[in-house]
C-alpha cells in the first residue's frame, strides 16, 4: 500500500475493479471480512502501509478477480 494505505482514491479504484467481476470478492484482515465491492467496507478495513490482508473470491471468475486486485494492491505499493 502507499504511504497513506488504502485511502479514498486507491480504495475507489480497488472497488471499481472488484465490481467488474461476477464473483463475490472480500478483503480479509485479521478475523474480519469486508466486501471488496463496497467503498464503505473497504475503507472500514482501514488498511495501512505494511498491513497484511487476504483477497478472497468465490465465483466463475474468482482467479481473475484475485489476480487483478492483487496487482492493484502491489502497484499501489510503488
Amino acid at each position: 500500500m502507499n504511504e497513506a494505505g488504502l485511502h479514498a482514491r486507491p480504495a475507489a479504484e480497488f472497488v471499481r475493479a472488484a465490481n467488474i467481476f461476477r464473483s463475490e470478492v472480500w478483503l480479509i484482515k485479521g478475523d474480519k471480512r469486508f466486501s471488496a465491492t463496497s467503498i464503505v467496507e473497504v475503507l472500514t478495513a482501514d488498511l495501512c502501509r505494511g498491513d497484511k490482508a487476504i483477497i478472497q473470491a468465490d465465483g466463475p471468475d474468482a482467479e481473475q478477480a484475485v489476480a487483478r486486485l492483487a496487482e492493484l494492491a502491489r502497484r499501489s505499493e510503488d
